[in-house]
């Protein structure tokens, strides 16, 4: 190959890599920005994970409630402890729809145009968050 031919392959080889590096960073960049979102994501669920757990509670005190009403000598559950847990229930239930709405408005945001390889990705990286920011999520289950 003369000088000028050299030149000419060192040109083409620049231009057809130029693409698959611009892509390279195009995708990198947007891992970090669905990285941030995932961890966002994964705090949403923790704390819908420890509403489910209030709501598992306070249903078991409605229970209490419930057969301590069957018995004519407890007092303990007066009109007033049924009003207040009402009140902790209707602040548990807005609480769980407003997490509910944001993990929608987020997984919208992450998966909206991925494809199904690019899914399993993203799910496994909101696996590995999930593990990192509430770990005894998983040790009871």
């Amino acid at each position: 190959m003369n000088g000028n031919n050299r030149m000419r392959f060192i040109y083409f080889l620049v231009f057809c890599s130029f693409p698959f590096f611009w892509l390279n960073c195009f995708l990198k960049d947007n891992t970090a920005k669905n990285k941030a979102e995932l961890q966002k994501l994964a705090s949403l669920f923790c704390k819908a994970e420890n509403l489910k757990e209030k709501r598992f509670k306070l249903a078991a005190e409605f229970n209490t409630f419930g057969d301590s009403q069957n018995s004519l000598q407890d007092n303990y559950f007066s009109g007033e402890r049924k009003d207040s847990l009402m009140e902790i229930m209707n602040d548990l239930v807005q609480e769980t729809k407003v997490i509910a709405d944001s993990i929608l408005y987020v997984q919208d945001k992450i998966y909206k145009d991925l494809d199904i390889t690019e899914r399993k990705k993203m799910d496994s990286l909101f696996l590995h968050e999930v593990s990192i920011l509430c770990p005894n999520l998983h040790a009871e289950q």
